[in-house]
């Protein structure tokens, strides 16, 4: 049996591998929780052990599905943040593209470096 006092009260995976969810899981302390916020592949499951990873440490496991956002409410906030200067999207940008380069860029998103590509026309 582990600590009941050590870990974290709240852990974040965002990377969508259920091992990093299982990892933020093992983190928490006493009624911790350990939240998914990245979204893994279809047909994925957790390696866990029931008593030992969430009984024991009382610890609860939450999903955003991407971080939960209100798009009818959400966007316009955050695009008049954007235009008011108080948002910084061009630090989000990884990469900017033209619109014949879309295809191809569609290919990386499944790996890590199609994370946050702008298509310019």
């Amino acid at each position: 049996m582990r600590e009941l006092t050590g870990g974290v009260d709240y852990a974040f995976s965002a990377i969508g591998s259920p091992a990093g969810l299982v990892d933020a899981v093992r983190m928490c302390g006493y009624a911790g929780t350990a939240t998914l916020v990245g979204v893994p592949p279809p047909g994925r499951t957790l390696d866990l052990d029931v008593e030992r990873d969430l009984f024991n440490p009382k610890v609860t496991i939450a999903v955003t599905h991407g971080g939960d956002t209100i798009p009818q409410e959400d966007f316009p906030f955050l695009a008049r943040a954007a235009l008011d200067g108080k948002l910084d999207l061009a630090r989000f940008v990884t990469r900017t593209i033209s619109l014949d380069e879309a295809a191809s860029a569609l290919d990386e998103l499944h790996a890590p470096k199609g994370i946050r590509t702008v298509v310019r026309l």
